[in-house]
C-alpha cells in the first residue's frame, strides 16, 4: 500500500520525519500590562479564574480522560480575546491547565509525583488540539479500502523507531498525531473503526516502550485513559 505524504509531515515514514516537533514559544503574560499592540490580553488572574471554572465543571471528580475535554474548554475561554496570536492562546491555555492540575487531586496518586508529569504531558497536546492547528491533521488525499494487518504492523514499527531509547510523557502527543493522520486517510472506515485503528497503534507503542524513571505499570494506564478521548475528538473534527 502506498501512503500519502504532506508538507511538514510524513505519514508513510514518521521515523524519518525529524522536522516534526511540537514546540511552543513561551510567552509570559502575568504581571504585565493587559495590552499588547493595543489589544487586550489575559492576565494571570484570568488564568486562575478560568481554571476554577473548569474545576467547578468537573466537580463530581477528576479523571484522566477528562484532561482532553478540559483543554477544549480552555480554548473556548480564549474567545474572549479574539486578537491573541496563536502562540499567546496556546500559552494561556497551558497556564490555565497548570492551575487546573494544581487545584485538583489526582485520583489514587500523590500530587507531588503526578503534577509535574501531567504538566509535561499536557503541554504538547495543547498545541495539537489548538483549533488553528487542526488543518494540519487533514490528510491531503483519501485512501479507499482498509489497511491490512501487515500495513498496520509496518506503520507501528516506523513510529516506534524514534522511541527505542525511551518514551517520555511529552512523546505521547507525537504518537497520537501520527496515528490520527494515518487512520484519517482511510475514507471507507467509520469513525469508530478509525478510532479503534488509532487505539491499536498508540497502545502498541505504549506497550513496546519504557518510560524513564517511572514504572510502566504506573504510566501505561494513564497514557491510555488520557489520549483516547482526544483521538476521537480529532477524528470527529477531521471528518466534519
Amino acid at each position: 500500500m502506498e501512503y500519502t505524504d504532506a508538507i511538514d509531515r510524513n505519514w508513510e515514514n514518521p521515523a524519518e520525519n525529524t522536522s516534526y516537533e511540537i514546540a511552543i514559544e513561551q510567552i509570559e503574560c502575568a504581571g504585565k500590562t493587559p495590552m499588547t499592540n493595543g489589544k487586550i490580553i489575559p492576565l494571570d488572574i484570568d488564568h486562575r479564574r478560568y481554571a476554577k471554572e473548569i474545576v467547578k465543571i468537573f466537580h463530581d471528580g477528576f479523571q484522566w480522560q477528562d484532561l482532553g475535554s478540559m483543554i477544549v474548554q480552555c480554548y473556548s475561554f480564549m474567545k474572549e480575546f479574539p486578537h491573541l496570536s496563536f502562540d499567546m492562546r496556546v500559552q494561556s491555555v497551558i497556564k490555565i491547565m497548570e492551575y487546573v492540575i494544581d487545584f485538583t487531586d489526582t485520583p489514587y496518586l500523590p500530587d507531588g509525583l503526578t503534577d509535574p508529569i501531567l504538566k509535561k504531558m499536557i503541554t504538547p497536546f495543547v498545541t495539537l488540539i489548538a483549533p488553528d492547528n487542526l488543518q494540519h491533521l487533514q490528510p491531503p488525499k483519501k485512501i479507499h479500502g482498509s489497511p491490512s494487518e501487515e500495513d498496520i504492523q509496518s506503520y507501528e514499527e516506523q513510529i516506534l523507531q524514534p522511541f527505542k531509547d525511551g518514551f517520555h510523557w511529552r512523546d505521547l502527543a507525537s504518537v497520537v498525531y501520527y496515528s490520527v493522520g494515518f487512520a484519517a486517510q482511510f475514507a471507507d472506515l467509520s469513525l469508530d473503526n478509525q478510532c479503534n485503528l488509532c487505539y491499536a497503534i498508540v497502545d502498541h507503542i505504549i506497550e513496546k516502550t519504557d518510560t524513564p524513571y517511572v514504572l510502566d505499570s504506573f504510566s501505561d494506564p494513564i497514557f491510555k485513559k488520557f489520549y483516547r478521548p482526544i483521538v476521537r475528538k480529532l477524528l470527529q473534527t477531521i471528518d466534519q
